[in-house]
């Protein structure tokens, strides 16, 4: 059952990884060659399916992190790092995200792109995989 459970965590976070920040970051990318206003709206549409698939991996992949955490005891150092990260990951990407694109597909016009040239998002966006890819690293290496 161990091996399953790992297993599994391990296939959620990738799922959760490729559509989360990953996902975010190609939208970026495509809206920076978007023109139109109303087709920057229908790409972020069309990605809201893929942002709501990344969320319950992550959530599903957390819990069952945590439960393994439980069994592997929690003092190790690497893994209370990877926990402290997800948490940022989650909570200081995640909710401006989501607040970013709300103010994007209710602008009015051509004012998506105002919205668009934020910079605050962008940093988001580029600091989100940077994250993961700390949080992959300490799950891999394991340091002490």
């Amino acid at each position: 059952m161990h091996t399953v459970l790992v297993w599994t965590h391990i296939g959620l976070m990738m799922v959760a990884f490729g559509a989360s920040p990953m996902g975010r970051l190609i939208v970026r990318f495509v809206l920076a060659g978007v023109r139109d206003a109303e087709t920057a709206r229908t790409v972020l549409r069309a990605y809201a399916g893929v942002f709501t698939i990344g969320g319950i991996a992550v959530t599903a992949g957390v819990a069952i992190g945590i439960v393994l955490a439980l069994n592997a005891g929690l003092a190790q150092t690497w893994l209370a790092g990877s926990l402290v990260l997800i948490s940022v990951a989650g909570i200081g990407g995640a909710i401006p995200e989501n607040r970013w694109i709300k103010r994007l597909l209710a602008a009015p016009g051509d004012g998506v792109f105002i919205v668009l040239r934020e910079p605050g998002a962008l940093w988001l966006a580029l600091a989100s995989p940077l994250i993961w890819l700390l949080i992959l690293w300490l799950m891999i290496a394991k340091p002490a």
